[in-house]
């Protein structure tokens, strides 16, 4: 006991400091993170970058085709693309293998064999 009549408090050794959170865009997400529902999210351009293994130019040059262009929303200057959309503007894309050309060149010209 001390002189006041109380026992001696033991030290509390000091607790780290806690980390400040780091700042994020207005919307509340980091960047390259998804939005909307799990299932059909929006994704910015960096996120759909590893989506779709095509580079951020790449995707903003298809952005303004005028024959093929992406589908996309503009949000005070923040490009979202819903996944859902973007798959299928993907199929556009999609190529037969060469294989099946010689076999539908056949079933034409059988057409004006007969």
């Amino acid at each position: 006991m001390n002189a006041e009549g109380r026992e001696p408090r033991e030290s509390i050794p000091a607790s780290p400091r806690p980390r400040k959170a780091k700042p994020t865009p207005r919307s509340g997400l980091t960047t390259g993170e998804v939005a909307g529902s799990f299932a059909d999210p929006f994704l910015d351009l960096r996120a759909l970058t590893h989506y779709s293994n095509l580079s951020v130019r790449t995707l903003t040059r298809h952005l303004q085709d005028l024959e093929h262009p992406l589908p996309h929303y503009k949000v005070r200057g923040k490009i979202l693309v819903r996944r859902s959309e973007f798959d299928r503007w993907m199929e556009g894309f999609r190529r037969r293998p060469q294989q099946d050309v010689p076999r539908l060149v056949d079933e034409v010209l059988a057409k004006f064999r007969r």
